[in-house]
């Protein structure tokens, strides 16, 4: 496989494995916005619907629909009344793989089944990802 193709492979199982997430998020925070290379969009939370299609994340909330290619998209973060959560997206990891959390000072946190365990379960803040040989740091405000 051409190296573009696996990452866009892995960028796509990372952002499936991290969808029940901005569910769950959905209920707490107004809006959701998407950081890109050319800029930043958001939209509003309410009877939000996020899709993938090969490689362009579709969401739309009945009103207003955007699109991203995946290859661009570098964060996203639900904002609202003050406060806000936010994901690094990271191609590194596999969405699917048993995950280590660690601290930023190397002290265990847990360990995990799969990333999308890891991250629906960790309190905001940051943290070092590893699978096997790979790692991430990723920040969750």
């Amino acid at each position: 496989m051409q190296p573009k193709l696996i990452y866009m492979k892995h960028l796509l199982s990372i952002l499936v494995a991290l969808l029940p997430l901005c569910a769950s998020y959905a209920d707490t925070y107004s809006c959701l916005t998407f950081v890109t290379s050319a800029g930043s969009e958001r939209i509003s939370v309410s009877n939000l619907v996020l899709t993938v299609e090969n490689t362009t994340l579709k969401v739309t909330n009945g009103e207003q629909t955007l699109s991203f290619n995946l290859s661009e998209l570098q964060t996203m973060y639900f904002s609202g009344a003050g406060s806000s959560t936010s994901l690094e997206i990271t191609a590194a990891l596999s969405a699917d793989a048993e995950t280590a959390v660690y601290g930023l000072a190397g002290q265990a946190v847990g360990q995990y089944s799969s990333l999308r365990e890891a991250v629906t379960s960790l309190q905001p803040g940051a943290y070092i990802l590893r699978q096997g040989s790979q790692s991430e740091q990723i920040l969750i405000r």
